[in-house]
């Protein structure tokens, strides 16, 4: 590993044979050698799970290798802004969520995080609420709670601008417009390692992707319009309802596009989304690089009989909360299935 660190040509390059190495190491020893997987250092200064880090920028190379202006539509995308810009590289995204938000509340938190003053409180927040911040680190997720029975993420615009910034984007440069059917981010960002910085945009919206017999007008429209990349993980029990939506998602990808998913429930249940992509005559490839392959595996935690059990540490006192744990494989190992061209 010490002569694979003095090859310059290796540095940052994710190469099968670094990696495979690395995965054979104790966690604990493979920060040592970073320098050879491609990372964003933004996300290392603050100690984002560097194979988490370098998994999502592989994933870009399969989906966006030349950092095109693609389109996505994210569907339970709580406040997560970090993976999906990180896997994509995408010029113009939808966010789609059950959670409703004020345009105020996004006003409010931009305020708030541009100014120093608040950081301590916004820290403070953020902590109490879910552990957002540990569960970025470790699994880039964002979690959310219940109110009589509908899922909803605490202070959601707070947590996509927080992670917006902490991907390096400078929020005295964020505008906000308040739609007809929801909110739009635009901002400029430089995804690490290509030459400009581009002009982006999120577009929030409150629906149910389940559901698209009310999918509101701006939903629609944007399926008319066509897109590259159907983006969707930690999605609760969505995935059980792949019949019933992913198919008019589906037939808006563009030839050559992507379904990127988890298929995963909370409950760590597997839902193959391709019987009902095949049932609407639609044809989907499954595809994976080596290095995302040996990447996943790297990030698998290991076998420790002594090490602490996340569901434990966030419920400590709740026998309730304690439900069967959710890994990787539903919060973050995404799934790429490429339209065929015609």
């Amino acid at each position: 590993m010490r002569e694979l660190c003095l090859d310059q040509k290796l540095e940052g390059q994710n190469s099968i044979e670094a990696l495979s190495l690395i995965s054979q190491l104790p966690r604990l020893t493979r920060a040592k050698y970073a320098s050879l997987l491609d990372l964003d250092p933004r996300l290392v200064k603050l100690g984002i799970n560097i194979s988490l880090n370098a998994y999502y920028r592989s994933i870009r190379k399969v989906v966006n290798p030349q950092g095109a202006d693609i389109s996505v539509i994210y569907g339970c995308s709580g406040g997560d802004a970090m993976s999906v810009l990180l896997a994509t590289d995408a010029e113009k995204l939808m966010f789609v969520d059950i959670t409703k938000v004020d345009f105020s509340e996004f006003e409010n938190a931009l305020t708030y995080l541009k100014d120093s003053s608040y950081e301590k409180l916004i820290i403070d927040v953020l902590e109490r609420d879910d552990y957002f911040s540990d569960q970025t680190i470790r699994m880039g997720q964002t979690s959310r709670g219940k109110d009589d029975g509908k899922h909803y993420m605490n202070n959601l615009a707070l947590k996509l601008l927080f992670n917006l910034r902490q991907l390096g984007v400078d929020l005295d440069g964020v505008v906000l417009t308040s739609l007809e059917e929801g909110i739009r981010i635009d901002f400029s960002w430089q995804y690490y390692g290509s030459h400009s910085t581009r002009q982006r945009s999120i577009t929030f919206i409150t629906a149910d992707i389940a559901n698209s017999d009310q999918y509101p007008k701006l939903l629609k429209r944007k399926l008319e319009e066509g897109l590259d990349i159907f983006y969707m993980k930690g999605a609760f029990f969505v995935p059980q309802l792949y019949s019933q939506f992913l198919p008019d998602i589906a037939k808006s990808i563009r030839p050559g596009g992507w379904i990127m998913t988890t298929d995963k429930t909370s409950m760590m249940e597997s839902f193959n989304p391709e019987e009902c992509l095949k049932q609407n005559k639609m044809e989907f490839k499954l595809s994976k690089s080596d290095e995302t392959r040996i990447l996943e595996e790297q990030n698998n935690p290991p076998y420790d009989p002594l090490c602490d059990i996340p569901v434990i540490q966030f419920n400590p006192t709740s026998r309730l909360g304690r439900t069967t744990g959710t890994d990787l494989s539903y919060w973050s190992f995404l799934n790429l299935r490429q339209k065929a061209f015609k």
